[in-house]
């Protein structure tokens, strides 16, 4: 597999924001429906001063890495994801892992999968196997580590592609764009996570990238306490580590809302 071309790699550490896979701008009727299903996500803007995000004296978003290259397509880009996953496997430099798709929306299935490789001469990628209604050579995006931030894995939560590198985390929804590359919607990163609107990921980050258990009360009333405060009304959802523990917000409007610790009378 072809390591990534110099040109590449510097535009990656050069850029100020995330270059990301390329997503079909025509997809197919079935694509379609799973978007429309799930209509929401997406990015928003960064917290203002006098936020959790902002008091906790991390640093404004600015992801690096995560940025696709095509892989070398084995065979012609109609094959199926099954097929392409055998010609994959079919190296010793490649593997499949089914956690990394364990926890992908049931209408994914089969849409969707990932393949990890490594070799010593081009280190450790993972390749998202794509539909065929998506713009991409061979099927495949391939994923590795940039200066500064190694790759780690690759999964996939509900419909959003999970990229996990040393210094940050970043979730890209499968089935949406931003100027033709994948929409990021949800960054971990120093102790804070920001842009999410989706709060199924944004539990993810918190179980998985914050050390918050799965029982803990702060977990178990997200939910309510973010439908309390701005109900259906479109909203971002942010924490931060202030003074060792978690603040969470939600943000609609241009007004913030304390979810956790909750408010006292």
């Amino acid at each position: 597999m072809k390591p990534l071309v110099p040109a590449l790699l510097t535009l990656l550490l050069c850029s100020a924001v995330p270059l990301r896979a390329q997503v079909a701008t025509e997809p197919s009727d079935s694509l379609k429906d799973l978007k429309k299903k799930y209509a929401k996500g997406g990015q928003k803007p960064e917290a203002p001063k006098g936020s959790p995000a902002a008091e906790s004296g991390a640093p404004a978003p600015a992801p690096i890495g995560g940025a696709p290259a095509p892989a070398p397509s084995p065979a012609d880009s109609g094959l199926s994801i099954g097929e392409l996953e055998m010609l994959l496997l079919r190296s010793p430099d490649c593997k499949k892992n089914p956690d990394d798709t364990a926890q992908m929306a049931r209408e994914l299935k089969g849409k969707y999968a990932i393949v990890s490789c490594h070799s010593e001469i081009d280190g450790f990628s993972q390749i998202v196997l794509v539909p065929k209604s998506a713009s991409v050579p061979g099927q495949q995006l391939r994923y590795a580590s940039v200066r500064d931030a190694k790759l780690l894995r690759a999964r996939i939560v509900d419909h959003y592609l999970v990229l996990q590198f040393s210094s940050q985390v970043q979730y890209l929804d499968l089935l949406k764009e931003d100027q033709g590359t994948l929409a990021l919607s949800g960054y971990v990163a120093q102790d804070a996570l920001s842009r999410f609107e989706d709060i199924v990921i944004f539990k993810d980050a918190l179980k998985n990238y914050g050390g918050v258990a799965e029982s803990s009360e702060m977990l178990a009333g997200l939910d309510e306490g973010v439908a309390r405060a701005v109900g259906s009304k479109r909203h971002g959802l942010e924490a931060s580590k202030i003074r060792g523990e978690w603040v969470v917000v939600a943000k609609s409007q241009g007004n913030f809302f304390q979810i956790w610790p909750k408010a006292k009378p």
